[in-house]
C-alpha cells in the first residue's frame, strides 16, 4: 500500500514544486507591468498551501505505513510557511515576504528531489518500530515478580 501512495506523494511533491518556482515569476510579470499577475500570484499562493497540506498528509499516511519517517517533517514546515506568507503578502510585509518565499521555494524544490530519490522508498523495519527493551539493571525487582 506504500507505493501508490509514495508515488501520488512524488506527483504533487513536484507539482508543487513547480507552483513554488511559478510565484517569483508571477510577482516578476506584476512588477513589469501585468496587473492580472498580482491576482495569480495570491491564488497561486493558496493552492500552494493547499499542497503543502495534501503532501503532508500523504507524507503521514507513507510513514505510518512504514516509510522513512524524514518525509513528514519539510511538508509540515511549508505548509507552516505558506500559511504565514500569505498573511505577510496581504499585509505587504515585504522585508519578510520575500525571503520567507525564498526559503519557501528552496524547500519545496529540495524536497521533490529528496522524495524522488531511492530513499524515500525504503521501508523501516517493524524492529525499528518497537521500543527498546530496559536493561536488567534498569528493572524494578518488583516488577518483575509481578510479570513472572
Amino acid at each position: 500500500m506504500q507505493r501508490p501512495l509514495l508515488m501520488l506523494l512524488r506527483i504533487v511533491a513536484v507539482a508543487h514544486a513547480a507552483l513554488a518556482i511559478a510565484q517569483p515569476l508571477s510577482i516578476g510579470q506584476y512588477l513589469d507591468g501585468v496587473i492580472g499577475a498580482l491576482a495569480w500570484h495570491g491564488g497561486t499562493g493558496e493552492i500552494l498551501a493547499g499542497t503543502a497540506l495534501l503532501m503532508s498528509v500523504l507524507a503521514l499516511l507513507v510513514v505510518l505505513r512504514r516509510g522513512p519517517r524524514w518525509l513528514v517533517v519539510p511538508p509540515l514546515t511549508l505548509a507552516l510557511a505558506e500559511g504565514l506568507q500569505i498573511g505577510l503578502g496581504f499585509s505587504r510585509s515585504l522585508g519578510v515576504h520575500i525571503p520567507l518565499g525564498v526559503g519557501i521555494v528552496a524547500t519545496a524544490i529540495g524536497y521533490a528531489i529528496a522524495v524522488l530519490r531511492p530513499s524515500a522508498a525504503t521501508q523501516r523495519s517493524r524492529r525499528a518500530d518497537r521500543r527498546p527493551e530496559r536493561p536488567a539493571a534498569d528493572r524494578h525487582p518488583d516488577t518483575e515478580a509481578a510479570a513472572g
